[in-house]
């Protein structure tokens, strides 16, 4: 099945490190670092243990949520974040819950990748006798009679269902799979940083499907692998942490023995559980630009540290990333152009930090760029004339790019793809704004440089679009139309919905904002707001809701018109309720 993934897959994320540097306790430097809250946008996307994309996720960061298109994408635009905080989670029936937390700038758009582990039991025990259940990546949990009851505290004998999935903090899976950042408190309430040797993540069910815990009073033992290659350097003793999902963070509890490869520890309620030592650490930013200066967008960025391992980073649409390194050590920065290419990172240069945070400023890199693909054509209409207003998504199977690629304006586009190996087939998709008709999903094999010759935009309505008439008070008009996956929708926000999207081309030059005060069909009032063509406007709008559907994934339709004297804004909408 054809795997749809955004290149942009990871924000900025407090790098990740998985072994042993120096774990006395300490109080976070001071440094140069200003915490506090930001006014940021987010795009992600989440996935499944397979990297399907996950339709239908609910999303939130504080008050905010929406939820992923068929795509596992979502956005937040202008939302307010700590800037050393914004955290992310995810929730879908049939999987544990997901979460991520990264460091946020203000006024930038940030990547978030979220990937969700399934809940199926992997095994069962009767409660009136115990039992084991081993994982099948590694560890193992041992219950006793009597160990599990209901959350409120009520007595249960029956069969208890276990879903629980080992977590290597090691591999890029598990990179992605961890809730949060591996920042907590330790038991005297100060804020750390974590160096994990394993995790897991554990939920009980009856055969209901309703959920049970640990009973009070009552422990489970739990034994986690630890990594081959961090066993060499385990401490005899580690705390154990749990993750705290109202505050997204990690919190001390207990600790765990180390015996031959595997940590063995007790716990007295389950979420995910992490056995890890702490370091001390300060801050690090940067941003990478290329010889001309611009930005090197959502580039791969790994910090080595002196005993080896190293911590990993996606930079920002401005070519920044942020997030927590060693202290009062040397390190290496590596540079990969993206996050699929990191066999072939290449090395930039060496920093040392002190006991303060750290800022390198601009990084020039001189990227080498292992293969690049050159797509052209031409895109037409149902008559095979260019099409002059509109724009191309171009997927593969194992990756996802060029989704808003445009056209000239005698329909002709061209697109640069760089890639680590060569790709030998893709998909296109060709937009016609002006009469909101597509085409089929098309389907070609490639070479490094490949015409496609015309591509007709034919024959499919647009699923989903945005499109609106801007007169300025001089009586120029402006007409934009804004399609997936620049667009979203979030229901029922107090009492009504709300729609939006971003200029097509992708540069964030353009934002639309629709907001109606009502959850059915008919006349109804509203607002809108417009960034981009003349600064910042708000304004009134009557609403007529052709279309509103009950179910999510069916379709929101209608118009509108501004009510204020100036600007004079019209439009025309179809978006998925979701």
């Amino acid at each position: 099945m054809k795997k749809i993934f955004l290149l942009a897959i990871l924000g900025l994320i407090t790098f990740i490190s998985c072994k042993k540097d120096n774990f006395e306790r300490f109080t976070p430097s001071s440094g140069g670092f200003d915490a506090k809250q930001v006014t940021a946008s987010f795009a992600g996307i989440i996935v499944g243990a397979n990297e399907e994309p996950l339709e239908g996720v609910l999303v939130a960061s504080g008050s905010n949520t929406t939820t992923t298109d068929e795509n596992g994408a979502f956005f937040f635009k202008n939302i307010s974040v700590p800037n050393n905080k914004a955290y992310f989670t995810a929730t879908k029936a049939g999987y544990f819950h997901g979460s991520r937390t990264i460091f946020a700038q203000a006024n930038h758009t940030h990547q978030v990748r979220i990937k969700m582990l399934d809940n199926n039991p992997i095994g069962s025990i009767m409660n009136n006798v115990g039992g084991d259940v081993i994982l099948p990546q590694g560890g193992k949990l041992t219950f006793e009679a009597g160990d599990v009851a209901y959350p409120n505290g009520n007595p249960y004998t029956g069969q208890v269902n276990v879903a629980a999935k080992r977590i290597d903090p090691t591999t890029d899976n598990g990179r992605f799979e961890m809730p949060g950042d591996l920042r907590g408190k330790d038991k005297e309430d100060k804020d750390v940083t974590l160096a994990s040797y394993g995790m897991m993540a554990v939920e009980l069910t009856d055969n209901s499907g309703n959920l049970l815990q640990v009973a009070q009073g009552q422990t489970v033992d739990m034994t986690f692998e630890v990594p081959a290659s961090l066993v060499s350097t385990a401490p005899t003793e580690i705390p154990l942490w749990y993750f705290d999902e109202a505050n997204g963070e990690w919190k001390e509890e207990g600790s765990a023995t180390l015996s031959g490869n595997t940590y063995e520890g007790r716990v007295s309620h389950f979420s995910f559980w992490n056995c890890d030592a702490n370091f001390r650490r300060v801050y690090f930013e940067a941003t990478f630009v290329n010889e001309s200066g611009q930005p090197l967008v959502y580039a791969f960025i790994s910090i080595e540290l002196p005993d080896g391992t190293r911590r990993h980073g996606i930079t920002n649409e401005a070519g920044w990333v942020g997030g927590e390194v060693m202290a009062n050590a040397t390190m290496k920065i590596y540079f990969a152009i993206n996050s699929s290419c990191t066999s072939l990172a290449q090395e930039i240069m060496d920093f040392t930090t002190t006991n303060l945070d750290i800022n390198l400023g601009d990084i020039m890199v001189t990227v080498i760029s292992p293969v690049t693909h050159t797509i052209s054509g031409t895109l037409v209409d149902c008559a095979d004339m260019p099409v002059s207003n509109g724009y191309i998504q171009i997927e593969s199977d194992n990756w996802y790019f060029g989704y808003n690629t445009p056209i000239n304006a005698d329909g002709t586009f061209s697109y640069d793809y760089t890639s680590c190996t060569a790709v030998d087939s893709a998909y296109l998709t060709g937009y016609d704004y002006d009469n909101l008709v597509q085409s089929a999903l098309l389907g070609y094999d490639l070479t490094i440089s490949t015409d496609l010759g015309n591509v007709k935009a034919c024959g499919v309505v647009l699923d989903e679009f945005i499109t609106f008439n801007y007169t300025t008070n001089s009586g120029n008009d402006t007409i934009q139309t804004m399609l997936p996956p620049n667009i979203g929708m979030q229901d029922s926000i107090g009492n009504g919905w709300s729609a939006w999207g971003s200029d097509s081309t992708g540069t964030g030059d353009m934002f639309f904002w629709l907001q109606a005060n009502t959850l059915s069909t008919g006349n109804y009032a509203g607002s809108g707001t417009l960034e981009g063509i003349s600064g910042w406007q708000s304004f009134n709008c009557d609403y007529t809701v052709t279309s509103y559907p009950a179910s999510f994934g069916e379709y929101i339709e209608g118009s509108f018109v501004s009510t204020n004297a100036t600007p004079i804004v019209t439009g025309s909408f179809r978006v998925k309720k979701q």
